[in-house]
């Protein structure tokens, strides 16, 4: 790049580089000579080629964590999925005060209201922004409350994120749950389905 300027500059006297240089100079500096003008041009391309390189190295950064995203989409298929397709999906009231709170991660202390669950998801309405989460989303170690009663879901993935008119709902299907909170939910699912 700076070759390329004192190509300029070595132009013999009274050629057109020469006299372009010349009105140049004598536009911005007022009789100085030209090779201040093209030093300044000069550091302003490199400035500007830094902030192209930057630019390249974010965008390749920010690539790499998309991809690194799209690769846990693929977890294995699991027992749940048919749960979550064809058990019946009981509807829980505001009045239950049935809580979801996160345990670890990002979401720590996070929590919100169930708006329906099944035998392979559930539904709720956070009481935290919705782009605090986001579709495939993986979330680990989180528990529905009611009362005393815990069920620990150990992994759940968002299925969907919905800004409803009167409501907002993020849905979960159920990934990962140990055979205690397994029954823990078969039984708290039978006595909701009762009322």
């Amino acid at each position: 790049m700076i070759s390329f300027f004192l190509f300029f500059y070595k132009e013999p006297p009274n050629s057109e580089v020469d006299s372009f240089l010349k009105s140049i100079s004598s536009t911005f500096s007022k009789g100085k000579n030209p090779s201040i003008i093209l030093f300044v041009i000069a550091i302003i391309l490199i400035l500007m080629f830094l902030v192209i390189v930057k630019y390249m190295f974010e965008v390749r950064r920010t690539r790499k964590k998309l991809e690194e995203i799209i690769e846990k989409r693929n977890f294995p298929r699991i027992n749940q999925e048919r749960d979550f397709r064809n058990s019946k999906r009981i509807k829980v009231l505001r009045e239950d005060n049935i809580q979801v709170k996160f345990k670890e991660g990002e979401h720590k202390d996070e929590t919100g209201v169930l708006l329906d669950i099944s035998r392979g998801g559930m539904s709720f309405e956070p009481n935290f922004p919705l782009r605090r989460m986001y579709v495939d989303e993986i979330v680990n170690n989180f528990e529905i409350v009611k009362g005393k009663t815990k069920i620990l879901i150990k992994r759940a993935k968002v299925v969907r994120i919905q800004h409803l008119y009167h409501k907002r709902v993020i849905a979960f299907r159920f990934l990962d749950m140990d055979l205690n909170n397994r029954n823990l939910l078969m039984k708290f699912i039978s006595d909701l389905g009762r009322k």
